[in-house]
C-alpha cells in the first residue's frame, strides 16, 4: 500500500498509533509536537534524530524529549529529512514537527502546503530502516548542561527576539541589526573580512574537494578555531576597498559552518542568513561599520582580517573613533 498524506493531522494521527518500534528524523522541533505526536504516551522503542545547529529547533522541546526518552535523542548538524520510519510502514514528506509543519496551532495549519507518502513497500522500508541507522551513528548525544547546549538556547532565544521584525518590516539585515543590535548576538552569527588570498596549496585542495563533490566548494584556510553551526557574511579587504566575496557558486556572500574540522581546510557551506534571504543589504549601508570594525581591530593584520559576532558588529555604529 502506497498513498499520499496531505492532512498533516493523519501523520500525527498515525505516530500517536503504529505500533512497534518508531524512528523519527525530522530536523526542527516546535511546541506541541511531543503530545501531537504522542511521544508523552510511549515508552522505550523511539528514537529521534533532529538538527539543533540552525537554531531552528526549540531547546526546551528537545529538553522534554530527552526527559520522556533518555538517550534516545540524537542531533546532526544539516539533518534536513522529515521521516517517520515504523516496523512495516514508513512516512517521508516535507513537514516539521512544529506548529506549522503539523497543524498544530489553528490558522498556523495554513503557513504552509505540506504533502508527505505513506508506504509498506519493503524494499523501500528495509533502506529507510538503513538510511537511519547510518545517521544515527553519525549524530552527536545531547548534553543539555554543555556550554553547546547552552548555546544553542541563546541562539533560540535571539532568533524569536528578532523573529517579527524580519516578519513584518521589510529592513536589510544590515538596518535591521543596527537597529537592534541585541536581538543579534547570537553566537551563530558573524561578520568576516578576509584581507589575503587563498595560498596556491589552499586552492588545490578547495579544487580537489570541488571535483570530489561534483559541485563548488567553499572554505577557509588554516582557520583551526572556525565557529561551528555558524553563519557568515563574508567580505574581502584588498587593502585598499572593502567588497563583498562572492563566489562562483554560491547565491550569497553568505557561508555556513558544521561541526569545524582540525584540518588545513576548513571547509564551509554556501547558505544565507534565515528570513533576510538576499536581503542583506547594500555595500554602501555596510561601509561605515567595516571601517569601524578595521579600524577597532587591533589583530587585523596578524589573524589575516577579522571576525566579529553580528551583534557587536552592528553596535559599533555607537563608537567614536
Amino acid at each position: 500500500m502506497t498513498r499520499l498524506i496531505q492532512n498533516q493531522q493523519q501523520l500525527a494521527q498515525w505516530a500517536r498509533e503504529v505500533k512497534g518500534s518508531l524512528d523519527i528524523a525530522v530536523a526542527f522541533w516546535g511546541e506541541g509536537a511531543i503530545s501531537e505526536l504522542g511521544l508523552d504516551q510511549r515508552q522505550g522503542d523511539v528514537r529521534i534524530l533532529l538538527d539543533l545547529s540552525a537554531g531552528a529547533t526549540n531547546p526546551a522541546v528537545v529538553r522534554h524529549l530527552l526527559q520522556l526518552h533518555p538517550e534516545k535523542v540524537r542531533s546532526l548538524p544539516r539533518l534536513h529529512a522529515k521521516a517517520y520510519i515504523g516496523e512495516n510502514e514508513l512516512i517521508a514528506g516535507s513537514a516539521n514537527a512544529s506548529a506549522n509543519g503539523l497543524g498544530i496551532e489553528g490558522q498556523a495549519a495554513n503557513h504552509w502546503i505540506e504533502l508527505g507518502i505513506l508506504t509498506d513497500d519493503t524494499v523501500a522500508l528495509q533502506d529507510a530502516k538503513r538510511w537511519f541507522s547510518e545517521r544515527w551513528s553519525e549524530a552527536w548525544a545531547i548534553d543539555v548542561g554543555s556550554d553547546y547546549f547552552e548555546r544553542v538556547e541563546a541562539a533560540w532565544a535571539a532568533r524569536q527576539k528578532f523573529r517579527q521584525v524580519q516578519d513584518t518590516q521589510p529592513d536589510s539585515l544590515i538596518a535591521a541589526a543596527m537597529k537592534d543590535p541585541e536581538a543579534f548576538e547570537s553566537e551563530s552569527w558573524f561578520v568576516t573580512v578576509d584581507i589575503h588570498d587563498m595560498s596556491a596549496k589552499g586552492k588545490k585542495a578547495l579544487a580537489q574537494k570541488s571535483k570530489e563533490l561534483g559541485q563548488p566548494a567553499f572554505g577557509w584556510e588554516s582557520w583551526s578555531d572556525i565557529p561551528p553551526n555558524a553563519h557568515f557574511i563574508s567580505f574581502y579587504h584588498d587593502g585598499e576597498q572593502f567588497c563583498f566575496a562572492e563566489e562562483d557558486g554560491a547565491n550569497e556572500p553568505v557561508f555556513y559552518s558544521a561541526a569545524g574540522q582540525p584540518e588545513f581546510m576548513q571547509y564551509v557551506s554556501a547558505s544565507h542568513i534565515p528570513g533576510f534571504k538576499n536581503n542583506l543589504g547594500t555595500l554602501h549601508e555596510w561601509l561605515p561599520l567595516l571601517h569601524k570594525a578595521k579600524a577597532c581591530t587591533t589583530d587585523w593584520e596578524s589573524e589575516g582580517g577579522m571576525c566579529m559576532g553580528l551583534g557587536t558588529f552592528a553596535a559599533l555604529k555607537l563608537t567614536k573613533l
